[in-house]
């Protein structure tokens, strides 16, 4: 069963932010050359038109199996340098991100080659990323996993969205779903959001 950890997290200053990209960065080098089971590997800096206030960092992370995720990926030496350099110097504040393992959606969506290469900051920097989390209640259920699934039907035939993938957590301890959204340009964002309202 495919796995992913999806994180959006503040972080106490833009410097931080930038080391721990630079750090991130390295790891993903070795992890889109040297890990056959890893599917994405995607970190990113936040958009100049985000209303979110102070120094963020988000990250996608896909992987074939559980074993990759928690073994393989985590053996790498430049994973435990960025370990080590973010205890140190408490890169990620002084609470370290809680890590939530995310399954796909029933099989719905999609995620292109273009979020392999995503992760290289500065070869991708004109594309928009966008993680949502919807929270519901037990009787909105099925309306919201149709409403995933048309979209996800929907969107494939667009040219300017890459990827998106609509992900439940593993331990299933709440309802909620988590959708990871690429897309081209902030301009095809607008387009999508445009054009799509009726299915949302």
């Amino acid at each position: 069963m495919p796995l992913a950890i999806c994180i959006q997290h503040q972080l106490e200053s833009e410097e931080k932010a930038e080391k721990l990209r630079s750090l991130l960065d390295d790891v993903a080098r070795v992890t889109l050359s040297e890990e056959p089971d890893n599917r994405a590997y995607c970190w990113f800096r936040k958009s100049p038109r985000s209303t979110l206030q102070g120094a963020w960092i988000a990250g996608f992370e896909l992987y074939n199996n559980e074993y990759a995720l928690t073994t393989a990926h985590r053996s790498s030496p430049e994973y435990k340098a960025m370990r080590q350099a973010s205890a140190e110097e408490q890169l990620w504040g002084k609470v370290y991100p809680e890590i939530i393992f995310l399954e796909p959606l029933n099989g719905w969506g999609f995620l292109s080659k273009d979020s392999r290469s995503s992760v290289l900051f500065k070869e991708s920097q004109s594309t928009l990323v966008v993680l949502t989390r919807f929270e519901f209640d037990a009787e909105d259920k099925d309306v919201l996993y149709r409403t995933l699934s048309e979209l996800s039907d929907h969107l494939r035939a667009e040219s300017g969205i890459i990827s998106y993938l609509p992900l439940v957590r593993q331990d299933r301890k709440d309802l909620s779903v988590t959708v990871f959204e690429q897309y081209t340009s902030e301009e095809a964002y607008a387009s999508f959001r445009a054009n799509s309202a009726p299915l949302r």
